[in-house]
C-alpha cells in the first residue's frame, strides 16, 4: 500500500474507505484519507500491493537457428575429412527454418544424418524439433531430404496443450497467443506444478518455458 501524498500525523487522521468504481481510471485512488481536525482529504492510498499479483509463463517451441548453422558447418567439416565420403556429393543447406540434405545414396544420406544429429545434440539443439520429409531423387542421381525445424507451436498443438492443462484441474488460466501458450495463476507453486506435468507429457514436440513474469 503506497501513500500518494500528505504528511499529517497519523494520530490526527480518520480513515474513510471509498471503493473504486469499475468505470474509473486504473490509477484512480481506491481509498481517501481524511483529517479529523479539518475533515479534508490529506492523502490518497492507491492500494498497490493489496491484491496478489498474477504470475505467468509462456510455453514455446523454438530452435536457435544460429546453433543449427554451427552444427551444419561442423558436419560438413567432418564429412570433408572422412574417407567414406571421399568424392561424395553430400551437402547440407539451411534454408530459413528448413534443412536440405543431399547425398549420393541411402547409405551416405543416413550417415550424413547421423553426423548432423551428433553435432546438433552437442550444441543443445533438440532432435525432437526436427521433422523429416520423404527422400526424393535429385540432380546428378543424388538423393535429397528436407528436414523441417520447429519454430513455434501450431494452433492444433496449442489446443492440445491447453486441453491437457485444463484436464489437470489446476487453478490456472490458459490462452493461446500466436505460436505460444500463456499460463497464468496467482499461485507460483501451482504454476510450478503445471510445468512439471507438462514436462511429463509427450506432445511430440520440444517445448520450452519462457517469459516468467509478474503481471
Amino acid at each position: 500500500m503506497r501513500l500518494a501524498q500528505g504528511g499529517t500525523p497519523w494520530a490526527s487522521l480518520l480513515c474513510v474507505f471509498v471503493v473504486q468504481s469499475t468505470n474509473q481510471p486504473k490509477n484512480h485512488p481506491r481509498w481517501i484519507l481524511y483529517s479529523t481536525s479539518s475533515n479534508l482529504p490529506v492523502a490518497h492510498l492507491t492500494g498497490e500491493g493489496d491484491m496478489a499479483k498474477e504470475n505467468s509463463f509462456d510455453i514455446t517451441s523454438k530452435v536457435d537457428l544460429e546453433e543449427v548453422s554451427n552444427a551444419v558447418h561442423q558436419t560438413m567439416k567432418e564429412v570433408g575429412q572422412r574417407f567414406d565420403f571421399k568424392g561424395s556429393q553430400s551437402d547440407i543447406k539451411l534454408e530459413d527454418s528448413e534443412l536440405v540434405l543431399v547425398s549420393d545414396d541411402d547409405y551416405k544420406l543416413q550417415a550424413l544424418t547421423d553426423i548432423l544429429q551428433q553435432k546438433l545434440v552437442k550444441r543443445k539443439v533438440p532432435l525432437k524439433a526436427l521433422s523429416y520429409g520423404k527422400i526424393e531423387s535429385a540432380l546428378g542421381g543424388t538423393l535429397r531430404q528436407r528436414v523441417g525445424i520447429q519454430q513455434g507451436i501450431t494452433t492444433e498443438k496449442a489446443k492440445e496443450i491447453v486441453r491437457f492443462i485444463r484436464d489437470t484441474k489446476l487453478k490456472v488460466k490458459n490462452t493461446i497467443q500466436g505460436d505460444s501458450v500463456r499460463v497464468s495463476s496467482r499461485d507460483r507453486d501451482t504454476l510450478q506444478e503445471s510445468i512439471a506435468l507438462i514436462k511429463e507429457k509427450d506432445f511430440g514436440i520440444d517445448v520450452q518455458f519462457t517469459n516468467y513474469r509478474n503481471q
